[in-house]
């Protein structure tokens, strides 16, 4: 008997294990922010700023379970009159460290870090500032002697022009050094900053040259105790800004957006660049997204947000990119990237038409997937709310928002293709005949990939009606993905069991 497996607008349920969700969170009722994520053993741990209509700012840890759901809510702040700006979030060993600015009414924001347990108990607290002007918090980094570095920038400098401000405590918060870098003649700050194995630190962020009309990516080494050894800076004569560095077998890897033009007359492309250990330039790409749905184009501008490195040495970005077909809302992102920095795929996340949803922070999971935070439009408050998603290794999900696909013995694949594709039989044994149907004159490639996104084989489709004899006789058993792209562009995919 000969089994029809029909992919065009269907589901399917197939022997394997894994959990995808997709969900908005307003528990507080109040405009949530999910800023920084963190996986401990079998839980996320999350944390972001919250504002009420009262003018009340508090800052959130959500402790959230692999199916999505809230295990605990810890609040901090309230009552205290501060505000908390940006915020990243770090666990060592057993217990959480966060890092926001905080803004409190008699001055500016300063730099602020606090210790708590996994059980929510605030350990302690501390703020470090060069002065009573703003402090700007970007990112906080563990050091191997336990204690931390923190990076962003201050304002307390003549004509209150920004530069790099760098604070390094020991494991109690106590500083043990802080310096600034950049000119006074230009403005500055850092976002990233990483510690390399002869104890020193790469720090990244950018500088402004003639008053904000020029502005570069900025990469400079520090040694332990912050003496600046090299810097360099990188891009074109507009603007740049980049939010993440990423450190590779032979070099860093960096992730932000580029201005091709002016600001005022064009939209920003996502930018991704490699340097090697001394600073020079390797390569650098530009995307300026195009999105197909129901087989139209549209024109996207993108930012990179964050970057992973995977086993086989691709990379995975997120961040947010516009639809200007759709009232120039923005859309989460995913992209799956080569080692050089071309695209393999990219998928875009939203749960309302007409709000806007932004990515902030992302990990690989167990499965060799994806945890993804931010924030978007409430779908049933109406408000700005949290915003989790868990895709699987390709960056499917489910939707629409609040929902979710959790088995622990099969999987609840649901399927979406433009063109009608079937598999026969599934679950193959020694070959498998692929079915399918495409547009006249189109190149098209069907590629199939493993659990951990290892491209099996590819075949280039050559009819428009054609049945496909392909041998998995070799291919261990198990669950496979597979995606047909035409001139490019992912038409349809779905999943095949091998016995």
């Amino acid at each position: 008997m000969r089994y029809i497996l029909i992919l065009f607008l269907s589901s399917l349920t197939i022997l394997a294990q894994e959990t995808y969700f997709n969900k908005n969170y307003d528990i507080l009722e109040s405009s949530q922010t999910m800023k920084s994520l963190e996986i401990v053993g079998e839980e996320y741990f999350v944390l972001g700023p919250s504002s009420f209509s009262n003018g009340e700012d508090i800052y959130t840890i959500w402790k959230i379970d692999k199916q999505g759901e809230v295990l605990s809510l810890y609040n901090y702040g309230e009552g205290d009159n501060h505000d908390y700006l940006e915020g990243h979030l770090q666990v060592v060993e057993d217990k959480i460290f966060v890092f926001f600015s905080r803004k409190d009414s008699l001055s500016d924001s300063k730099y602020y870090l606090a210790s708590i347990s996994l059980e929510g108990e605030l350990l302690w607290e501390e703020t470090y500032d060069l002065g009573i002007l703003i402090e700007g918090a970007r990112k906080l980094t563990p050091t191997s002697d336990k204690g931390f570095i923190m990076a962003g920038f201050s304002l307390n400098f003549p004509d209150e022009l920004g530069q790099a401000y760098i604070v390094k405590t020991d494991s109690l918060g106590n500083m043990e050094w802080q310096k600034d870098y950049g000119s006074w003649e230009e403005d500055a700050q850092a976002n990233e900053i990483i510690e390399l194995e002869d104890g020193g630190y790469l720090v990244m962020g950018w500088m402004s040259y003639q008053e904000a009309v020029n502005r570069n990516i900025w990469v400079f080494q520090i040694d332990s105790e912050g003496n600046m050894l090299w810097e360099e800076t990188y891009g074109n004569s507009y603007l740049e800004e980049c939010s993440d560095i990423l450190e590779v077998e032979d070099g860093y890897v960096i992730v932000g957006y580029q201005y091709p033009n002016s600001i005022l007359e064009s939209d920003p492309n996502g930018y991704i660049f490699k340097i090697d250990k001394e600073g020079n330039l390797l390569w650098e790409k530009k995307y300026s997204g195009t999105l197909y749905i129901d087989t139209f184009e549209h024109q996207l501008s993108d930012i990179f947000r964050e970057v992973r490195e995977l086993e086989d040495g691709n990379l995975v970005v997120i961040g947010r990119s516009r639809n200007h077909k759709s009232s120039g809302r923005h859309s989460g992102i995913l992209m799956k990237l080569t080692s050089e920095g071309d695209s393999l795929w990219t998928k875009a996340y939203s749960n309302i038409l007409y709000s806007n949803y932004y990515l902030w922070d992302f990990e690989i999971t167990e499965d060799n997937g994806f945890v993804m935070c931010g924030w978007g439009g409430g779908v049933e408050s109406g408000t700005q709310d949290g915003w989790i998603l868990k895709v699987d290794s390709l960056g499917n999900t489910c939707q629409p928002a609040n929902c979710d696909s959790i088995f622990t013995t099969s999987i609840h694949y649901e399927i979406t293709t433009h063109y009608p594709t079937s598999f026969y039989p599934n679950p193959a044994q020694n070959r498998v005949t692929f079915e399918h149907r495409l547009p006249k004159g189109k190149e098209a490639i069907l590629e199939v990939y493993d659990l951990q996104g290892k491209l099996m084989e590819n075949w280039e489709l050559l009819r428009v009606n054609e049945e496909l004899v392909l041998e998995v006789g070799d291919w261990a058993s198990g669950l496979y993905l597979y995606r047909v792209r035409i001139e490019g562009r992912e038409v349809s995919s779905g999943k095949l069991v091998a016995e």
